[in-house]
């Protein structure tokens, strides 16, 4: 018997090429060649897996490098790109060789397609070896569209919304320089709403949550402006959310919208915050959250935008998160390499939370929430309706075209924070971080501005008045803190310096206020 003849691919498929759209792929991706034996009878058949390759190339697989490793991706069309794996790149081949003509047969009176899956199969380690794939690396880089310090993009299935200071426009795709990554697309077709105030769910909720005031709403649109601007290249923050209930005794309330704001915003970034493959919005129950512990943020992944520490446990110290606010957070997964992710901080807190110094507020900015929602009144009360959930198409867009609005006046204020009005912020901290009877007493007592106490007949004075205090556990150290916070956290006294508010002499210390 004479040797086995290849016969060149093209030639074996060009007489029974389908009348199909991938007719000119299958016609120039044959990645087998048919053996025969002598008498030009069928064999055998090799993979050539050079041209498998160039098909998978062709078919717009690529490589993705990301610093020292590497991820697979496919280009869905001519902007969009999706991660993708190998077997992904498996299911493609053996899809391909499914689809091809079943007059392919007829030539060689063998099942020509069952034995090109028969023979890929054997092979697959080898034709799927992560290094052998490494050749579908790009001939042109692949550049991402991304948000910029003045410009923020939103992504639907029918075009792309581009926020500036000066307008909002909505533009085909064929408009986008670079490539996004297909979690980034909303899963809905945009249309500009028409105006009606009182179907704009999400304005009223945020005008009712900011405590009906001008310029409170405005500083809470800004800040969500800032939380759905996906850049990091400037000075970052932290808003801590809190409510301005002043509670009785040790009552924390809670209920006041914080958490649904929190995910009004990271709606805006990504295609389904509810999807659990798609990480760009992380809750974390802060109740037990542990700084010191190695996994504390393994909830998060590459494309995580936005970290939210819900409902912080009482006497949380926000100096154990300073470099995650600043720098970004670390994630540490289970049997993975660890990685450092660019986020932005949400805290959120039934109590107020201690800052001091200049170190807290330059990193810090607190928001209460009004009373308007509670426990007994909450949003699907109010409107009748579950956010998101009951939403139409027309609701959304009402939706994106606020939160639109939102990112525009960020960019209007400078790319900038602003200090908010209080409603009762000062108070809550005054009753948190000392007592109500104490509060109490220097009320009734009133002292001067200007004048030197002594710090010890204060302390004598208060222990007379309310006597349950004269205890061996309560000491002059704890009634000076209380000094100080008081100084702190009243409105019409400078914030306490020991320079400024202390001084001694031989024999005593001395304690003043100083108005402002």
């Amino acid at each position: 018997m004479s040797e086995p003849k290849l016969i060149e691919p093209r030639e074996a498929i060009k007489k029974v090429q389908p009348q199909q759209s991938q007719a000119d792929t299958q016609a120039n991706f044959i990645f087998w060649y048919i053996m025969t034996d002598g008498e030009q009878n069928f064999k055998d058949l090799k993979i050539d897996h050079l041209i498998m390759c160039e098909l998978l190339y062709h078919s717009n697989f690529r490589r993705y490098d990301i610093e020292d490793s590497s991820i697979f991706v496919q280009i869905v069309n001519d902007r969009i790109i999706k991660q993708c794996s190998i077997t992904d790149m498996m299911d493609f081949i053996f899809d391909y060789i499914d689809a091809l003509p079943l007059n392919l047969n007829e030539k060689w009176g063998v099942d020509v397609i069952k034995q090109i899956k028969k023979k890929v199969l054997a092979g697959v380690s080898s034709y799927f070896n992560v290094q052998k794939l490494y050749i579908l690396k790009p001939k042109e880089p692949i550049d991402f569209n991304k948000d910029t310090i003045k410009e923020k993009f939103i992504y639907f299935q029918n075009g792309f919304m581009k926020i500036t200071a000066l307008k909002v426009e909505f533009l085909p795709y064929s408009f986008l320089k670079g490539y996004v990554w297909e979690n980034e697309i909303i899963k809905r077709d945009y249309q500009a709403p028409k105006k009606n105030e009182d179907l704009n769910y999400v304005r009223k909720f945020f005008w009712l949550v900011s405590g009906q005031k001008d310029n409170r709403f405005r500083d809470l649109c800004i800040a969500a402006g800032y939380y759905s601007h996906d850049f990091y290249e400037y000075k970052l923050k932290a808003l801590i959310l809190t409510d301005s209930t002043i509670s009785q005794g040790n009552e924390a309330n809670g209920r006041t919208g914080k958490t649904l704001w929190c995910r009004l915003v990271g709606g805006m970034l990504s295609s389904n915050s509810e999807d659990p493959a798609i990480k760009t919005y992380v809750e974390i129950n802060a109740k037990d959250f542990d700084p010191k512990e190695k996994f504390k943020y393994s909830a998060c992944a590459l494309d995580t935008k936005l970290v939210v520490l819900n409902d912080l446990r009482r006497n949380f110290d926000v100096d154990c998160v300073y470099n995650d606010v600043t720098e970004g957070v670390d994630v540490n997964k289970k049997g993975l390499h660890p990685f450092k992710i660019k986020s932005k901080m949400i805290l959120t807190s039934n109590k107020t939370v201690k800052l001091s110094g200049d170190s807290d507020t330059d990193r810090f900015l607190e928001f209460e929430f009004s009373s308007h929602f509670s426990k007994a009144h909450g949003p699907e009360q109010e409107f009748k309706h579950w956010f998101f959930r009951d939403w139409s198409n027309e609701d959304y867009c009402r939706y994106y075209a606020f939160m639109a609005e939102c990112v525009q006046m960020y960019f209007k204020n400078g790319c900038k924070l602003n200090e908010p009005e209080q409603i009762n912020l000062n108070r809550r901290k005054l009753i948190e971080q000392t007592n109500e009877d104490f509060i109490e007493w220097i009320e009734n007592f009133d002292p001067k501005c200007g004048f030197d106490y002594v710090k010890t007949e204060l302390f004598e004075s208060f222990v007379k008045d309310f006597p349950d205090w004269s205890n061996p556990n309560f000491k002059q150290k704890k009634f000076s803190e209380w000094l100080k916070n008081y100084c702190n956290f009243n409105d019409n006294l400078k914030n306490y310096n020991k320079d400024h508010n202390e001084r001694r002499d031989s024999e005593k210390r001395y304690f003043k206020f100083i108005a402002k």
